[in-house]
């Protein structure tokens, strides 16, 4: 009802449905004789269109087709394929939800079609959930796992709209810098609840826990950059901490600084540790971090004899200072760097 009523009439489009059984030549027809601008179907229709081949839809005048979507189960690549080649376009995805009876993710037009990496409508939060052993939602700590998109840069974007001059309506430079002080305001209470002061709670302990950590201070950063306000630096200093060495392991994870620091990061440059005639990571090197998934032989290996039964450490405890460890140990692209000095 929202999304094929409701929705179109708020934008002033007329609507038109075809209830019919499939029959290739009548779809094709009324997309051309209506002069159909988007065309909203479904992966088994258009499945069952491809059957037909390219040449039947070459009959018709589809011109006025400037966007194709589809709803429903996950969009092969196959169906993609096919649209740019029958119908001049690619087909583009977007995720629909049956309880709020509306779509949730769309892609932009000038996006990849194949991949909803578009925006979420308002007020709602996208979050990838990593999947556990019995193809749910993975439960640790009594709260589901989110997976970082190391591939997402709007974050990034939103950052240097808020801090950096730029030509926005006032109106959305406050919504961006308000989302950025909303963020920072809770990684800071976070940080306040923590033992360490780090901006991370038991259950978001994840691969690349210290790059979440970092980016996290970027933010809390940025929300000072933007008020002044004491409070968000003392935040980032508190994180710096837990990177630093104040942490349940005593473990500098910047190669150089204190006395014990991280050095044998997983690297294909970096591999002192197999081979001596090889580098070791230069000062400033950021292992991954903390890992409760230990999702690599040694660290499982190693860590979960560490404890009674086979369970798994705490989240700050499953750490390995190892180049086989790729899972705890990883120098990642997504990691932010800092400067650091040997001694």
């Amino acid at each position: 009802m929202e999304h094929g009523i409701i929705a179109p009439l708020t934008r002033g489009a007329t609507v038109l449905a075809d209830a019919g059984e499939f029959e290739a030549n009548r779809w094709y027809a009324n997309l051309a004789q209506h002069h159909v601008t988007v065309w909203y179907t479904a992966p088994t229709a258009l499945r069952m269109l491809i059957r037909n081949g390219t040449d039947l839809p070459a009959q018709y005048d589809l011109t006025a087709l400037r966007l194709v979507t589809s709803v429903g189960e996950p969009l092969n690549p196959e169906i993609v394929v096919w649209g740019q080649q029958a119908l001049g376009r690619p087909v583009h995805d977007n995720w629909w939800q049956t309880e709020t009876g509306a779509i949730m993710i769309s892609n932009y037009e000038c996006r990849r079609p194949a991949r909803i990496d578009g925006t979420a409508r308002t007020g709602v939060e996208v979050g990838l959930l990593k999947r556990g052993d019995d193809g749910r939602a993975e439960i640790r700590n009594g709260g589901v796992i989110e997976v970082d998109d190391w591939s997402s840069s709007r974050p990034l974007g939103r950052l240097d709209l808020a801090t950096v001059p730029n030509h926005l309506p006032e109106k959305d430079l406050e919504f961006a810098r308000s989302s950025v002080r909303s963020a920072a305001g809770r990684y800071l209470t976070t940080i306040r609840d923590q033992a360490y002061g780090v901006p991370l709670t038991e259950n978001e302990y994840t691969w690349g826990s210290n790059s979440v950590i970092l980016n996290k201070l970027v933010v809390i950063g940025s929300a000072f950059d933007l008020t002044g306000e004491q409070q968000y630096r003392d935040g980032v200093l508190e994180g710096l901490d837990y990177i630093l060495g104040r942490n349940a392991l005593n473990q500098s994870y910047v190669t150089g600084y204190r006395t014990r620091f991280t050095h044998n990061q997983r690297s294909s440059i970096f591999a002192h540790q197999l081979d001596p005639t090889l580098p070791q990571p230069p000062p400033g090197s950021i292992a991954g971090g903390p890992n409760p998934g230990l999702e690599d032989p040694k660290a499982k290996k190693t860590l979960l004899g560490t404890t009674t039964a086979g369970e798994r450490p705490k989240p700050q405890f499953c750490y390995l200072d190892d180049i086989e460890s790729w899972s705890t140990d990883e120098v990642a692209i997504n990691t932010v760097h800092v400067a650091a000095q040997p001694g």
